[in-house]
């Protein structure tokens, strides 16, 4: 059986001897791909569990997972990643009947994030695509040293409200399920 996660760093458009690669390797383990996608304008270090990878604005990985999988995806801008910083997160859990995806706040907010199942016209996008940073309470806020807000800790009742797809607390319902997707597109922007 497929074990191991293929990380590809993608910077440029594909070219068809790597996307006929990629189709042969996804049929030939019913294998699931999420594509990861800065889209922000800086470069940000994103977290595959304990694996980092840094992407310049524009750029993506493609992750080629097992069909059980799953991972807690986050990401951080490059010039704040020595700061503690809550992180909008991204989590993924697959297996070979169903997939369940979303995006957390419950560990804080940072960057805004869209998770976007395809191959299935019956499947939910998870998102939370309004800057929080702008809404968030001082005594929430995380300073950088210039002074600027680059996160925002957990405030429920504030993400719940602007964010209503998210997962804000441990008793929010907000988990994405798909049964017929094959691959994912996870945008931090």
């Amino acid at each position: 059986m497929y074990t191991e996660t293929i990380v590809l760093k993608i910077t440029k458009m594909s070219n068809l001897k790597l996307i006929l690669t990629l189709g042969v390797l996804i049929s030939a383990s019913n294998a699931k791909v999420v594509n990861v996608k800065n889209g922000c304008s800086t470069p940000i270090l994103v977290n595959v569990e304990d694996t980092q990878y840094t992407l310049l604005s524009g750029e993506k990985i493609i992750l080629t997972t097992p069909p059980e999988w799953s991972a807690t995806i986050s990401a951080v801008t490059l010039d704040n990643q020595e700061q503690q910083v809550g992180k909008t997160e991204a989590k993924l859990s697959f297996n070979t009947t169903q997939d369940r995806y979303s995006v957390s706040l419950v560990n804080g907010f940072n960057l805004r994030l869209k998770i976007v199942p395809n191959g299935s016209s019956g499947c939910n996008t998870a998102l939370c695509t309004f800057d929080l940073l702008h809404l968030c309470p001082k005594n929430s806020q995380v300073l950088n040293n210039l002074g600027q807000v680059i996160g925002c800790e957990n405030e429920p009742e504030i993400m719940s409200y602007i964010c209503p797809l998210a997962i804000v607390n441990q008793s929010s319902d907000n988990e994405q399920i798909c049964t017929e997707a094959i691959s994912y597109f996870v945008l931090f922007f």
